[in-house]
Formats: structure tokens, sequence, C-alpha cells
């Protein structure tokens, strides 16, 4: 984010954002290409994905079977880095925590 606001809020910022667009149009460009000489491409074979979500199950259940008496302990992973510290993350965590107050 440090980046973005140096590019978009510098004195000489529309230059900025032009060299910032231009970087970002020849980033994909060479991406695009190197994909599409990849003697895999597109890509033939995916992963299993028949246990995907296998959990969510149990999770769910252990949330909704929670009491007062017996608080099961969820956890929560949000996976990334400074995208898991804006305010979806919190607004996320506060609805469980509103639905399910008796969850640890």
């Amino acid at each position: 984010m440090n980046l973005l606001n140096a590019v978009f809020h510098s004195p000489s910022s529309r230059l900025s954002k032009t060299v910032f667009w231009w970087v970002c149009v020849l980033g994909f460009a060479l991406e695009f290409t190197r994909a599409a000489e990849s003697p895999s491409y597109p890509p033939t074979h995916f992963p299993e994905a028949s246990g995907w979500g296998k959990n969510v199950q149990r999770t769910m259940r252990l949330l909704a079977t929670s009491t007062a008496e017996q608080q099961n302990t969820v956890r929560i992973l949000f996976y990334g880095q400074s995208i898991t510290e804006q305010k979806w993350a919190k607004l996320v965590e506060e609805d469980l925590r509103r639905r399910f107050p008796h969850a640890n």
C-alpha cells in the first residue's frame, strides 16, 4: 500500500500514474507471453479437488453446537497479508461472534 500511496500522491502524480500503468501493462504482457509459450498452457491436469472444504461441515457443527457450558473452539484462518487487516475481516469476525456467542 505504501508503494501505491507514493505513486498516486507524489508531487508528479500524473507522471507516476502513467509510469505505474505502463509497468502493469508490460508485466501483464510479459506474463501472458510466457504462459502462451509454455508447453503446458492451457493446463491439462488439475489437482484433485474432492477433499477441498472437507472440514467446513465440522467447523459449522462445532460453531452451531457450542453452549455456555460446552464452548467449542474453532480456528479460522484469514490468509493474506495487509488485505486481512482491512475492515472486511473484522466484519466477518464480528458476525461470527454475534451469530455464535458461545463458541470460542
